[in-house]
């Protein structure tokens, strides 16, 4: 199993989430913990996206270490960083 750990922003944007979906995402990364991400992102610079709810985690999967780069509540916040070039 690969180590989980966060970037300084996700911690933070996990840390800014709604009580309502603290538990989602939580429930989202125990569950990339057991079995990581398999959707990446185009390009193969190793970057992860788990949907959790209407909102993603993006990690960056390195050998034996998944680090959780972002933390978006929405869909929409999603998509607004992946076209603006990350």
């Amino acid at each position: 199993m690969p180590r989980i750990t966060f970037s300084d922003g996700a911690r933070k944007e996990f840390a800014s989430l709604d009580k309502s979906l603290k538990p989602i995402f939580a429930k989202h990364i125990a569950k990339i913990e057991a079995n990581p991400p398999r959707r990446h992102l185009k390009g193969g610079a190793g970057y992860a996206v788990e949907e959790a709810g209407q909102g993603r985690i993006i990690c960056h999967v390195k050998d034996d270490e998944l680090v959780i780069i972002h933390v978006f509540p929405t869909h929409k916040e999603y998509e607004k960083w992946y076209r603006g070039g990350k």
